[in-house]
């Protein structure tokens, strides 16, 4: 089965290049790779990528827009949606293939390396706190379930049915709002009653925080 991956960016050619080598290297390899661009300068370089769904779209303002439109060119079951700001591990493509082909889930994310809590005395806070609608299944101490079920994704690595959109939609940008990946899964458990999971064996580094360089040479195939 092929799963699109879409890749909204804006003026971050850096880490986004990370994203793209971190997808090259992938053990699994039936997925393709859309990114729809909204910075200020186009990138030759993608666009020329004959293995990359190159779209420069300087005039979309937002990243729920750019999602909508991203939903024009997906064709395939399963559309994941990932900041270009994560490095995924190798296997995850794969571990999440395995798992959306066990599952066939409305939702499913992996997790990030660090959302494991090491600190117990903070993992039971939070896990005190975080509860109802704010509650975060990607924070965990034991590994004793691969599988987790969850009523929300977040985190900017999500993947979805594909056909849900045909009846759900991402929200108008508005002055307050909820994170879009918290947003959408909610209106997707209030119409599909289903539950998304988390496959803890899908890992990434989301560096929300630091960029290192890639060189251009990196994303080549």
């Amino acid at each position: 089965m092929k799963i699109s991956i879409v890749i909204p960016t804006k003026n971050r050619q850096s880490s986004l290049y990370r994203t793209i080598k971190s997808l090259n290297i992938q053990n699994f390899k039936n997925f393709e790779i859309i990114i729809i661009d909204q910075s200020e300068k186009i990138n030759h370089k993608l666009k020329n990528n004959n293995n990359i769904k190159y779209f420069f779209e300087p005039t979309i303002n937002s990243l729920v827009e750019a999602k909508k439109f991203s939903l024009k060119h997906v064709k395939t079951e399963y559309v994941g949606f990932l900041d270009d700001d994560v490095e995924l591990d190798r296997n995850f493509i794969n571990n999440l293939h395995n798992s959306i082909i066990k599952l066939k889930p409305i939702g499913i994310s992996g997790t990030d390396n660090f959302a494991r809590e090491k600190n117990i005395f903070v993992f039971i806070l939070k896990k005190i706190f975080l509860i109802g609608n704010f509650s975060d299944d990607r924070i965990y101490f034991f590994d004793n379930n691969k599988l987790v079920k969850t009523n929300k994704l977040s985190g900017g690595y999500t993947f979805f049915k594909t056909e849900i959109f045909k009846k759900i939609g991402f929200r108008e940008e508005r002055l307050f709002h909820l994170n879009e990946d918290v947003d959408i899964s909610w209106k997707i458990k209030k119409v599909f009653k289903e539950n998304f999971y988390i496959d803890r064996s899908a890992k990434l580094i989301h560096h929300t925080k630091n960029t290192n360089t890639i060189n251009i040479k990196d994303i080549d195939t």
